[in-house]
């Protein structure tokens, strides 16, 4: 008996990772996530051909921090309004004409010279930079249009497997191109990739405007709620120019206190929020912790990037196994925890045992609880916020990271020298062990559930997020969507990051 039920445990096991990749078979899911492995790739391709060009072109250091800056700032400044744009228009259109403005947008790299034309490579950085702030939550608020409830979790895997190949394959390709044929050709690349990334996503079937305010089933806030109180606040006269400022002040505020009403959208943007800070940390003091811990450079540093990359990659194929069978809340907490766990062990080894290769296994291996843990805290938020208000709501969290991480960064700046890196990043292990354990704390009543292999998903499950529809109109699980169907948004549900760096 024991031993039939250990091979139906092994068989359900091996059915539930099978059962993983089925977004896969979803036409639209497809096309979608091709689009981001061709376009992903060209950006990491640029983002390692700008900082070498500009470094070469100048000589200066603090030259090739301003491309870094240029790319930092515009999530700061327009990140939380580009959500509020990104819930009036049509998702797919905001990522295809977002994709073709880019594709534009760094043409003008081929025209990079000199020092006396660095002002051009700073100029892209940042344009391109800000017509992400529109894409990528306009993805994140797609991906649940895409796929059911119970696969959201296996299609935020999927995605960070796109990038974590990207980072493992781009780079490498965007450095042997800018030495072999310059700056310029990587530009042309990288604008064909964009070129290409938009002729699939102009495939997609459907239109995927979020539902109005009014059709939304009692989500927290309704922008009414806000609507009039704000406007009157705002003291802006009845000029056209005037209503439209308001408009969007009401969507962004409506937007704020969606989130702050919402008990699971505030503990998990709070919490990794504060992680930021110290991913902040580890932007900064990783190369230090390299020279001095592991005696390493340059080289050593690269080699342990693509180890995380291998492990996200990792991460990503068995994240949709774990999503079929724990709670995405479970996985968040005991994820978060062993995440750090392994970043502690990371970061004080070399205190004993100064040797290289054993921190190339660690990064293998921290790289696959931090692309679970992106995937479920993904899933959980989709799952949570109602579409109407999905845009602003990542948008949101993206511009609270991104603070955080600066803050980070200047804690590091501040503190690095006089407390050491090992010591900084030891501590910014131990938060993500206090944010596992805060998030079990906060959402408890929701950490257990854990299913059997066997175990067929609930109704509301089955239903892509917001559908309804009665039990004679239940769809097979690779059925596709007519080009104009329509759903309503779904009410406060059960990071969220697209990645989670770090370790």
């Amino acid at each position: 008996m024991t031993t039939t039920v250990d091979h139906a445990r092994r068989v359900g096991g091996v059915q539930a990772w099978i059962d993983s990749f089925r977004p896969l078979r979803q036409r639209n899911f497809l096309l979608v996530w091709c689009a981001g492995l061709i376009s992903l790739a060209g950006d990491w391709m640029l983002r390692v051909a700008l900082p070498i060009l500009v470094l070469e072109r100048t000589g200066s250091v603090t030259a090739t921090s301003g491309v870094v800056i240029a790319g930092v700032l515009p999530t700061l400044l327009f990140g939380s309004l580009a959500g509020v744009f990104v819930d009036r228009w049509d998702r797919r259109k905001v990522m295809l004409v977002t994709s073709l403005a880019q594709a534009l947008v760094v043409l003008p790299l081929v025209a990079v010279s000199g020092a006396d034309t660095i002002w051009v490579v700073y100029a892209v950085a940042f344009t391109a930079a800000s017509l992400s702030q529109f894409f990528s939550p306009a993805e994140a608020a797609l991906l649940p249009l895409l796929v059911r409830d119970a696969q959201l979790v296996a299609a935020n895997a999927l995605n960070a497997v796109n990038n974590n190949l990207a980072r493992l394959v781009g780079p490498a390709l965007g450095g042997l191109l800018a030495a072999w044929a310059g700056l310029a050709a990587v530009a042309y690349v990288d604008a064909v990739t964009f070129v290409v990334a938009a002729g699939l996503l102009a495939l997609v079937r459907g239109r995927f405007v979020a539902a109005s305010a009014e059709q939304a089933p009692e989500p927290d806030v309704q922008q009414s709620d806000v609507q009039q109180s704000d406007v009157q606040r705002s003291g802006i006269g009845p000029s056209g120019l005037g209503r439209a400022t308001a408009a969007v002040r009401t969507e962004f505020v409506a937007g704020l206190a969606f989130v702050r009403r919402s008990r699971v959208l505030l503990v998990i943007i709070s919490v990794f929020t504060a992680t930021s800070i110290g991913e902040g940390i580890m932007g900064v003091l990783f190369p230090a912790y390299v020279k001095e811990g592991l005696r390493g450079g340059v080289t050593e540093v690269g080699w342990l990037m693509s180890a995380q990359a291998v492990g996200g990659v990792i991460g990503g194929l068995v994240a949709g196994w774990f999503g079929s069978r724990f709670s995405k809340v479970r996985i968040l907490c005991v994820g978060s925890v062993i995440f750090g766990v392994i970043d502690i062990v990371l970061f004080t080894y070399p205190l004993v045992w100064p040797v290289f290769w054993p921190a190339v296994l660690l990064m293998v291996l921290v790289g696959i609880p931090g692309v679970v843990i992106s995937a479920a805290a993904m899933a959980e938020i989709q799952a949570a916020a109602s579409d109407v208000f999905r845009g602003r709501v990542f948008a949101v969290a993206g511009t609270s990271m991104g603070f955080a991480a600066m803050l980070g960064a200047g804690l590091a700046g501040t503190f690095g020298d006089q407390l050491g890196p090992m010591v900084m990043l030891v501590v910014q292990g131990a938060g993500f062990v206090v944010a596992g354990a805060a998030m079990g704390i906060l959402l408890g009543g929701r950490a257990g559930g854990r299913r059997t292999p066997n175990q067929e998903p609930t109704a509301a499950e089955q239903r892509t997020p917001a559908e309804e529809r009665t039990p004679a109109e239940e769809r097979t699980p690779g059925e596709e969507r007519t080009p104009g169907e329509e759903r309503t948004p779904a009410a406060d549900g059960a990071p969220f990051p697209a990645t989670v760096s770090g370790g």
